[in-house]
């Protein structure tokens, strides 16, 4: 058998730190011990992470994390690139942590109503329209002198619109914008776009910095690109992309990094995939537990589920 690289006998020590961390049975304990034994790499390798890992730096990032059970070996050699890893590790945590708050900050100082992770709310605007609002979601209302103005800020809602005829509702959003004077979409913005779905009525979707225009027939879709234009319309399984508001997501021979992410939305902690995210997953999953369905996307690709203290989850 080839002797392991370094890469790969790094693979593995984060793999048993993860096992580890779950409280295995005294089975595992066995087979790492004999892991450990095998390689003189494998101890350095697993003492190095498990060091890092309780490095004041990298703690103090991350203050909700509490260090694993096993003890770091003394290794004086180390401390600096010790400390160098932490350091990084910490700087990344704290970037990601102004990337992650800094917009939501700004979007719930303009909201007028606002979800966080695994909420939905349902609101009755003054002209009688409902508007659902999905996970992480925020829109800004504007209902004057006739008009009838809606800016979705973030994440996802649905729309049953009041009809009036004189008086049309218009959804902005960050690429493109809806109007319609009666009728039942969804508006969803996410890295690709402005995705608009329409279940019943017509609408007309413009993109908002430029000159394209589409008109939607139920059960058809258009997206305001991020980098400009309009999608081609295309047919859209409605039952598929609304079953959110029946508290249910549906997956069709999607990518299981697709997967995951889109159950992510509704957790307020973090989901990470470490491998396996280009197999495809299908399935029924309830958004009431999304851990519940995170476990069922591990079982369905042979992978475990680290739950870190914190609310993170790993699936590897």
């Amino acid at each position: 058998m080839p002797r392991p690289t370094s890469a790969e006998v790094e693979e593995q020590a984060l793999d048993w730190f993860l096992r580890l961390g779950d409280n295995r049975a005294a089975a595992d304990r066995t087979a790492f011990e004999r892991w450990l034994a095998a390689d003189a790499r494998h101890r350095a390798a697993y003492d190095d992470l498990v060091a890092t890992w309780q490095a004041p730096a990298l703690r103090a990032a991350s203050a909700g994390l509490r260090p694993p059970l096993r003890p770091p070996v003394h290794r004086p050699g180390k401390a600096r690139q010790r400390l160098a890893i932490a350091g990084r590790m910490a700087a990344v945590l704290l970037v990601a942590c102004l990337i992650w708050q800094a917009p939501r900050l700004l979007i719930t100082w303009q909201a007028d109503y606002a979800t966080r992770a695994g909420e939905q709310e349902r609101i009755a605007l003054a002209d009688g329209t409902q508007v659902t609002l999905n996970t992480g979601s925020a829109i800004a209302v504007e209902m004057t002198g006739g008009v009838r103005h809606v800016r979705l800020l973030a994440g996802e809602a649905f729309f049953d619109v009041a009809h009036d005829a004189l008086h049309p509702f218009v959804v902005t959003g960050r690429r493109g914008e809806v109007r319609v004077t009666g009728t039942e979409f969804t508006v969803r913005l996410d890295e690709v776009g402005d995705r608009v779905v329409l279940r019943e009525g017509h609408v007309a979707v413009h993109e908002i910095d430029g000159p394209d225009e589409a008109t939607l027939e139920p059960g058809e879709a258009v997206t305001a690109l991020a980098e400009g234009g309009l999608s081609p319309v295309t047919r859209a399984d409605t039952d598929s992309a609304l079953a959110w508001l029946g508290g249910r997501m549906e997956i069709s021979d999607a990518p299981l990094a697709q997967a995951v992410a889109e159950i992510g939305r509704y957790r307020a902690a973090p989901v990470m995939l470490l491998r396996g995210g280009v197999r495809n997953v299908s399935g029924s999953f309830s958004l009431r537990d999304p851990d519940a369905a995170l476990a069922a996307l591990a079982g369905l690709s042979g992978l475990t589920v680290r739950h870190l203290p914190g609310g993170a989850v790993v699936l590897y």
